[in-house]
């Protein structure tokens, strides 16, 4: 274990005024959205301490879903989980989780990802990129901006066609968010 790396009962502690809780018993009741292990959690433990304990493997899929489930309130301090996670997708630092990120087709959240990467990209560059037909590249960039995950802009002033891209700007969808449902009720 890396020496700076603090062991779980040294989190477990600091996180829940020194109150020691199980492992096996967090993961549970953070990956249900308890309404104060994950809140806590997130405020007072780093993406790097959380994503380990949690489970790297499980943070990358789960993130998206506590998101969701995370009141208004909290958002501001997952803000550093939100980089977190979309670095380590592979989707640069502009990504945003969403609940539905996962159940899109992987194809799409290649090119999701590819505009994350590359803020800017053109529709036709980010098919190169992906060695992806352009036909497809710009009906996955539709989709996408009609989904509310890419925004783009249209420049005329060429002698073709150009769409810009950009992840979207999550001030832009904060209303668009879904009502979170929790998987068990505590109380």
């Amino acid at each position: 274990m890396n020496p700076e790396t603090p062991s779980w009962e040294e989190v477990s502690r600091t996180v829940f005024w020194d109150r020691a809780v199980a492992l096996s018993s967090w993961r549970d009741r953070v990956a249900a959205g308890h309404p104060s292990y994950l809140p806590a959690s997130i405020h007072r433990m780093s993406p790097r301490v959380f994503a380990r304990f949690y489970g790297p493997a499980r943070f990358l899929r789960d993130w998206p879903i506590l998101k969701a489930v995370l009141p208004p309130e909290d958002w501001r301090a997952a803000g550093r989980f939100d980089v977190a996670w979309s670095h380590a997708i592979g989707g640069g630092w502009l990504v945003r989780p969403g609940p539905a990120f996962w159940s899109l087709p992987a194809r799409r959240r290649a090119f999701l990802l590819q505009v994350g990467r590359t803020p800017g990209i053109s529709i036709y560059a980010a098919a190169r990129a992906l060695a992806m037909p352009y036909r497809r590249a710009h009906d996955h960039a539709h989709a996408l901006m009609a989904a509310g995950l890419l925004h783009g802009r249209l420049d005329n002033a060429r002698p073709r066609r150009h769409w810009t891209l950009w992840p979207d700007d999550p001030r832009r969808t904060l209303g668009k968010l879904p009502e979170p449902k929790l998987t068990r009720e505590f109380y």
